[in-house]
């Protein structure tokens, strides 16, 4: 699916229609504006200037004339010309020279600079120039850092790799704030006007009334650079919480206030930071926050912070980072403002001197207030603090063919107004979201319009992580099509409203830092109808760590969408059904997908009270969530909302699942998911039996190959001997779906990699370890085997049983390699790792076991421990090939604070992944000698069978993670 061939082939269908409009299909038509053979009416250029006519495209000889200098003062022209007259049919044409436009407010349009139908507006690229237009500032300066003090705080690692530049000397003294989002406002408001409170959620709710400034980043040769974090990939378990008022959610309890108990001890080095913070998933897997660090108590690993406390509360085995820590400053990229001396700390990713260091500074690049018939089009949008091109009622505006990248909030936002689109757009690197379209009279259900249509939107999220989707359709009457979204930490697509189409979508690897959300996901009302979501490719979906993904999640009692056409591969939950009514879903293509149908009966249970609220407001004011849902338009338009109230609202009835094909495909998501249970034939039913009998199926082909055209190239066009068809399968007209070549698009071909993702191939396994993992054959202490000391059989320790039970999930048997490297836990200091790792190194194994440690003698000094993570992480960094390995570390079995948290931290340094297995240790019935005798009284202190099961079962834990095994919330 949306391989460069089915785009092509694509490419050959579709036209378009002249410049401007471009026909998606039959359903919306742009109306042509002929800007290509219009000659522009004025230039703006790099070499401008704002004293001349802006009529030529460069400079005459004598340099009395040409371009201008600056969009507003083309801008100013219009509206000079407009008021002595007016603009000649046709319209007007403003184009923009190749170069950088620097701005440090955005160019504003109102409604003194609305063009007609017949005279539209247009703001355009010259075709085939580079046209930036960036709210960034290039600074310069740099410095290496000398002040000892200043050095004495950075990671060893970092010292002479970082750079600083006075900020304050460039002029450069507002950096914005770090807690809270500057496009809070409108969040909240969505949330109100949708019923969804979520949407709210990240740090919206911290800032009501509260005038937030937008925050400044910083980008190196036009890439995002991260602010200074630990950890740099994961995050830190917190391991208590010690508020005093207890929350109780449905038996998970937590805590209102902020105040928790830390794993290890790395927020020791954030105790003197100047302006230390955190960012964590406090109480739900989808709702995040930061916040600013009041205290640390290293002593009870306690931090505690300055409130507003987030809003669901805080609880045990929830994930957090801290962030903006000079101290913290250990990889490239990374950088750190100290607020109070104005002074940028910087870890270049390249040569500073042949690179360019920019930092964010315009809150905006345009705002179109009251504008009607203007299009922007084929410009680079870039490095704004908030959100690059803003239209409020706005009508028949166009964003076309634009480049949007490296922007603090959103891409484009349009807000109320009619007919408002954004076309064939590169959007990437946003701190936000990508398109916002909200408009339309919700009480009367009146369309707006809005569209968004073959945009490539990818790669956001970076500050505001949760309910920051690539589309968002708030409303009535708005319409995305034929959009690639992806590699996200939440949702592709939220929509809040009435009678929106999302169609022709192809959405993969979203949602990867959450759970309990969904690619495309609305909740929350029975009066939320009308909504079409057909012919879209959702694929390769799976939440954190392989954790529960929804595809098409239709959360809380969430009524009446049509789910047709539609074809999902690799999705965890594809189509999740809350407890809603009257949803078909008819037709669609299911491979490879866990649990493929959700339905359950929550407002039976759990959500009860919930609906009782709804049910009270509609007895006592004839509204549900204020709309009066049994009068005109929603009586007639919604027919089956009149009599919702006697007919047991609370349980999900008039839901259809028909027509659909349930297939395994090579069931590789499905082994993953079911593990060692294997497969069961009712693998994709996950419809709740309580309400069984109130679902209508019928009609679907199950666990009956449906003959594909090639599953292996992801074509999922059936053939004609296809079993389908006698059930009246339709034809999916899956070469339309994805991004599609024409004029208005950005760029061509557009070229995104898929991951499966937290899947590992495995072909090789490298065990490293001690006499615990392999040890040979030695009479003198009684040890007769040459396996893992001192299992009761080479079966029965915990290499073979991890090899085992992986070649039993993958149906074949890697390649593995066992290596006792005791000599380098004892020798660690003078260990030649390059010279007698070699044959270890050139394994390249797909996964890599460190099981090691023991036989390391007691770390006294800081010397000693200084020296041996340094010895292990040359052993790492070697094992770190290009072929990216998993790398798998485990505590000593013997638990030893000092050594475990050495191998801990040197784990997490290179991205592997740590297993604590310490508490092992500390079970008698896991030792050799609690099974049976040896004359030996250390054979006897190893792990025995039960304890080579811990320690395997533990380690598969990991692995099954990072496999997407993982279906618990």
């Amino acid at each position: 699916m949306n391989t460069i061939k089915s785009l092509e082939i694509m490419a050959a269908l579709i036209i378009c229609i002249l410049i401007t409009g471009c026909q998606i299909n039959a359903e919306k038509t742009f109306q042509p504006v002929h800007e290509e053979q219009v000659t522009p009416n004025w230039y703006v250029a790099p070499c401008g200037n704002d004293t001349w006519s802006g009529t030529l495209a460069k400079p005459n000889d004598q340099n009395t004339d040409g371009p201008f200098a600056t969009i507003e003062r083309a801008r100013d022209e219009i509206r000079k010309v407009k008021k002595q007259g007016g603009l000649l049919k046709g319209g007007a044409v403003v184009e923009i020279l190749g170069g950088r436009y620097e701005l440090t407010k955005p160019v504003e349009l109102t409604a003194e600079d609305t063009g007609t139908a017949e005279s539209p507006i247009v703001y355009r690229a010259r075709q085939g120039d580079d046209v930036h237009i960036t709210g960034g500032r290039i600074v310069a300066g740099w410095k290496p850092v000398t002040d000892p003090l200043v050095l004495n705080r950075l990671n060893p690692s970092a010292r002479g790799k970082v750079f600083q530049c006075d900020l304050k000397f460039q002029g450069i003294t507002e950096y914005g704030d770090l807690g809270l989002d500057a496009a809070w406002e409108l969040q909240v408001w969505l949330a109100k006007i949708d019923g969804q409170g979520e949407d709210a959620m990240g740090s919206a709710y911290a800032s009501v009334g509260k005038n937030v400034r937008p925050r400044m980043e910083v980008f190196f040769n036009d890439k995002p650079m991260e602010i200074s974090r630990w950890p740099n990939e994961d995050f830190i378990k917190i391991e208590e919480v010690l508020g005093k008022t207890e929350i109780n959610v449905r038996g998970v309890k937590g805590c209102k206030e902020g105040i928790f108990v830390y794993e290890g001890d790395r927020p020791k080095r954030w105790v003197d930071e100047k302006d230390a913070w955190v960012q964590g998933y406090w109480f739900r897997d989808w709702a995040e926050q930061r916040h600013k660090i009041e205290s640390i108590d290293l002593n009870k690993h306690i931090i505690s912070v300055i409130p507003p406390y987030h809003n669901y509360g805080y609880r045990k085995g929830q994930w957090f980072r801290g962030f903006n820590l000079l101290s913290e400053i250990d990889m490239p990229g990374e950088w750190y403002v100290d607020r109070q001396a104005g002074i940028l700390y910087f870890w270049p990713p390249g040569e500073l001197d042949k690179g360019r260091v920019e930092v964010s500074m315009a809150p905006a690049l345009f705002t179109m207030t009251d504008t009607s018939h203007v299009t922007i089009r084929g410009l680079l949008l870039e490095a704004a603090r908030g959100t690059a091109v803003a239209i409020n009622r706005g009508q028949h505006c166009r964003v076309i063919g634009c480049t949007f990248r490296n922007l603090g909030n959103h891409a484009v936002t349009i807000v109320d107004g009619k007919e408002n689109d954004v076309i064939g757009c590169d959007m990437h690197g946003m701190g936000g979201g990508g398109i916002y379209l909200i408009g339309g009279d919700r009480k009367a259900l009146i369309p707006a319009g809005h569209f968004a249509g073959n945009n490539h939107i990818h790669h956001f999220g970076r500050w505001d992580r949760m309910y920051r989707p690539g589309l968002f359709l708030s409303g009535v009457g708005l319409r995305a099509s034929h959009n690639l979204i992806h590699d996200a930490p939440h949702a592709a697509i939220l929509f809040g409203g009435n009678d929106h189409l999302i169609e022709f979508n192809e959405i993969h690897n979203v949602c990867n830092e959450s759970h309990d959300c969904g690619a495309i996901y609305a909740g929350r009302s029975w009066t939320l109808r009308g909504h079409v979501i057909q012919y879209n490719y959702l694929h390769h979906l799976y939440g954190k760590d392989g954790g529960p993904c929804n595809g098409i999640y239709l959360d809380d009692l969430f009524s009446s969408a049509m789910v047709q056409g539609n074809v999902f591969y690799q999705v965890l939950r594809p189509v999740f059904l809350g407890g809603g009514r009257d949803n078909i879903v008819q037709n669609n293509v299911f491979v490879d997908c866990p649990k493929a149908m959700h339905i359950d009966a929550r407002a039976l249970g759990w959500c009860g009270p919930h609906a009782d609220g709804r049910i009270k407001e509609a007895l006592e004011k004839g509204t549900i969530a204020g709309v009066r849902y049994k009068e005109p338009p929603f009586s007639t338009r919604y027919p089956q909302l009149i009599n919702l109230l006697d007919d047991e609202p609370k349980k999900p009835k008039g839901n259809i699942v028909r027509r659909n094909i349930f297939w395994q495909g090579q069931g590789e998501n499905l082994r993953r998911v079911a593990g060692a249970e294997g497969i069961k034939e009712t693998w994709w039913d996950d419809i709740a039996p309580v309400i069984r009998s109130l679902v209508k199926i019928e009609d679907n082909l199950i666990n009956e190959d449906p003959k594909f055209v090639d599953i292996q190239a992801g074509n999922f066009q059936l053939c004609e001997e296809s079993p389908a068809w006698k059930l009246g399968f339709q034809r999916i007209p899956v070469e339309k779906i994805g991004l599609y070549q024409d004029e208005c698009r950005a760029s061509w071909p557009v070229k995104h990699q898929v991951r499966s993702v937290n899947t590992l191939k495995i072909h090789k396994i490298l065990f490293l370890g001690n006499s615990i993992t392999r040890h040979a054959p030695s009479p003198a202490i009684g040890w007769l085997g040459d396996w893992g000391m001192a299992a009761s059989a080479e079966e029965k320790d915990f290499v073979h049983l991890i090899t085992g039970s992986l070649s039993k999930t993958a149906g074949t048997a890697p390649e593995i390699m066992v290596k006792n490297i005791a000599e380098f836990e004892r020798q660690y200091a003078t260990y030649d790792v390059d010279g007698k790792m070699k044959e270890i190194f050139e394994f390249d194994a797909d996964l890599i076991i460190v099981a090691i440690g023991e036989n390391v003698p007691n770390l006294d000094s800081d010397d000693a421990k200084v020296q041996f993570k340094n010895s292990l992480m040359k052993l790492l960094n070697g094992l770190k090939t290009d072929h990216h390995p998993v790398i798998i570390v485990r505590s000593c079995f013997w638990p030893n604070q000092a050594k475990d948290l050495i191998l801990k931290q040197a784990c997490q340094e290179v991205g592997g992944m740590f297993v604590d297995i310490g508490h092992l240790g500390k079970d008698e019935s896991n030792y050799a000698r609690s099974e049976r005798k040896f004359t030996h009284s250390g054979v006897a202190a190893h792990p025995g069978d039960k304890g080579m099961q811990a320690i395997a079962s533990a380690i598969l834990d990991t692995i099954n993670k990072q496999q997407g095994r993982g279906m618990g919330k």
